[in-house]
């Protein structure tokens, strides 16, 4: 029988989690998160802002675009003319499908919370014949910032412009996920094993003397097992005071111990390893989609 999945981490952790792992976090030196800066043209959100409306059964449902936003893990940007665009397509909608606009708007206001609005001038009905005017808003955004454009226009490109497709956020949302887990796990390992210099010190010494010789086969997920089992017994007096007197005790004793551990953490481990190379792939996959948009 399978093991079921264990639940580690969601992508709406990912804030919290990255705070801990930016720059001047405490535990940056162990790992990162990575953002990704995208401007979104009203095509990109429209067809979400129907479904969400229309088609959507759970009110808490989201799109791959909403979740990418929301877990910060893309860092939108629009010019402010996004927002006069998307209230007129609403009116539209609501018209076609005798569906209050209230509750376009609702959904609407979900992704607008999350994008970053810049001033950059109206449509220019003064281009070229071959220019929709609505995308120059979009053009001159991008050269400002330098940032792919999301959106299924055609014309984005045509204009100068560097965009990628919408599905690109499905993609971005598999990466916040498994790096939420990814973060999660390494963040749980770090705290679990800050203890003072001294314990560190005399746990290192032991493991030298007592556990090295008699472990050269010892697989990955036991070295775990033992620092995290020694560990409490540094915390705890009783256990303490057993691990000092009877080291040789507590070597012949650990096995039993170590199946365990190697049940409850072979999954987070296996999950661990599952959501490194996930992340990585999957990044390494967006940032390439990215630079040849």
């Amino acid at each position: 029988m399978d093991r079921e999945k264990p639940q580690i981490a969601t992508s709406d952790d990912l804030p919290h989690l990255r705070s801990l792992f930016e720059e001047n976090g405490p535990l940056s030196a162990y790992g990162d998160s990575c953002q990704f800066d995208l401007i979104f043209d009203a095509n990109a959100l429209l067809r979400d802002i129907y479904w969400l409306s229309v088609k959507a059964n759970d009110k808490d449902t989201r799109t791959s675009v909403l979740e990418a936003l929301e877990s910060e893990v893309i860092q939108g940007y629009a010019p402010s003319y996004l927002r006069t665009e998307i209230a007129e397509k609403i009116q539209e909608m609501s018209l076609r499908y005798d569906i209050p606009e209230r509750v376009f708007l609702n959904q609407w206001a979900r992704f607008e919370g999350h994008i970053h609005f810049v001033e950059v001038g109206g449509p220019d009905e003064g281009g070229s014949d071959d220019d929709d005017p609505k995308d120059v808003p979009y053009i001159r955004l991008h050269e400002m910032l330098d940032y792919p454009v999301v959106s299924r226009d055609t014309d984005i490109r045509r204009m100068g412009g560097r965009s990628v497709d919408p599905d690109i956020c499905f993609t971005i949302r598999l990466y916040a996920r498994d790096n939420a887990v990814e973060l999660q796990l390494v963040s749980m390992a770090a705290y679990s094993t800050m203890i003072p210099a001294a314990v560190v010190s005399g746990l290192t010494n032991f493991f030298r003397q007592m556990i090295v010789p008699r472990a050269r086969s010892t697989p990955t997920w036991a070295w775990i097992a033992i620092v995290m089992i020694i560990g409490i017994a540094f915390i705890h007096p009783q256990s303490r005071k057993y691990l000092q007197d009877t080291s040789e005790r507590l070597i012949e004793g650990i096995s039993p111990l170590l199946g365990v551990a190697h049940t409850l953490l072979t999954p987070l481990i296996d999950e661990y390893g599952r959501a490194t190379l996930s992340s990585a792939e999957t990044r390494r996959a967006i940032e390439d989609s990215l630079q040849t948009g």
